[in-house]
């Protein structure tokens, strides 16, 4: 038996690892999955698209994904296990699986089980697939999925998660800033426009600031949703950095703010637990799911979509207030490093994969 694991999109993880043996940038979570189960890692592949990868993409997926399922579903053994790390390439891979094959084991994570599309579909390979089972990110995602599936679909918790081992707070006392410094990072579906009127805001209150922002997201696609400001602030900087340099940022921020555009999967989470673990107060966009769990236990703050005055108030808050700004980042600093730190993630996560690999053999 083999697991497989399929990605939605495609990593250097040889870049990753000698990376991160040089503290230069943090792990990635699926090579020590990987490694835990001594499992195949899949990637997608452009060159090997169809014309027939095009039409189906208008089910679910991108038409790598497509060709990919049929890929990986052409060289596994009955007894292999196929987790995919995203429903993008997940619902391709059951799709076939029903068509080709119904008594392969499939898994898929579910980016937003809200979705009609996704619990129709979800629902379907439930139906359809014995061997079928399902993960999701947050503790409210796994119930929601548990409450529109069977009882007989497994489903695994795979918890956000991030290498405390790379982003940390800093090691030496941080020397006072000349001006507040306000931190964000990526791309997908980042509402940069907004912070840049809330920065703009706080310069006619006089609240002078500098702002990092880090335009970078390994997930970019061409479908890859952001807004940015028609004019850039003065004291706005908008480049790449890399991630020893960002980490420094995260570290030295008075703030890190991540603001988003309203979407169902809540892009931003790996900003902003980067950040939460390098010691950084951190506002966020109020979306629900974990930045409102994290919310509700007072470890940031959420400012609704779109609403610069909120957001500026919320920066000028925690700027006035560093007392009660450093307590917030002490109680998400635990939390993260307590619950969501990558080593542990993994181990949980192995765990009930495994628990389904071996409910499978007793059959």
């Amino acid at each position: 038996m083999t697991v497989r694991i399929v990605t939605s999109t495609n990593f250097d993880f040889e870049h990753f690892a000698a990376r991160s043996a040089a503290d230069e940038g943090p792990s990635h979570g699926l090579l020590a999955l990987a490694d835990r189960l001594n499992a195949v890692i899949h990637q997608p592949d452009e060159d090997s698209i169809r014309p027939i990868d095009r039409l189906r993409s208008a089910i679910a997926g991108r038409p790598e994904h497509w060709a990919l399922a049929r890929r990986v579903l052409k060289i596994a053994e009955p007894d292999d296990v196929i987790y995919c790390t995203g429903d993008d390439a997940g619902f391709p891979m059951a799709f076939l699986a029903m068509q080709h094959d119904r008594n392969a084991t499939v898994g898929t994570q579910i980016v937003g089980p809200g979705r009609l599309r996704t619990r129709v579909l979800s629902q379907l390979f439930a139906r359809s697939l014995p061997n079928f089972f399902v993960s999701a990110g947050t503790i409210s995602k796994a119930a929601e999925l548990r409450r529109s599936l069977s009882d007989s679909v497994p489903v695994i918790l795979a918890t956000q998660q991030t290498d405390t081992g790379f982003f940390r707070p800093a090691k030496d006392v941080q020397e006072p800033l000349e001006k507040p410094l306000i931190v964000s990072c990526g791309l997908e579906q980042r509402d940069y426009d907004t912070l840049a009127k809330a920065i703009r805001r706080l310069s006619s209150l006089e609240v002078d600031t500098d702002v990092k922002i880090c335009v970078a997201s390994p997930n970019k696609t061409a479908d890859t949703q952001y807004l940015f400001p028609d004019v850039v602030p003065d004291n706005m900087e908008m480049r790449l950095w890399e991630f020893a340099k960002l980490r420094e940022l995260y570290q030295q921020a008075t703030v890190t703010v991540v603001p988003v555009l309203p979407n169902n999967y809540i892009a931003g989470l790996t900003t902003m637990m980067e950040a939460m673990a390098c010691g950084s107060p951190v506002i966020m966009t109020e979306l629900g799911g974990l930045p409102g769990e994290f919310a509700d236990r007072g470890a940031i703050l959420n400012t609704p979509p779109g609403d610069a005055p909120r957001l500026a108030e919320a920066i000028r808050e925690t700027i006035d207030n560093p007392a009660r700004a450093a307590a917030r980042a002490e109680i998400a600093l635990e939390i993260i490093q307590s619950e969501h730190a990558a080593s542990a993630a993994v181990e949980r996560f192995a765990d009930g994969l495994q628990k389904v690999i071996d409910d499978r053999k007793a059959r």
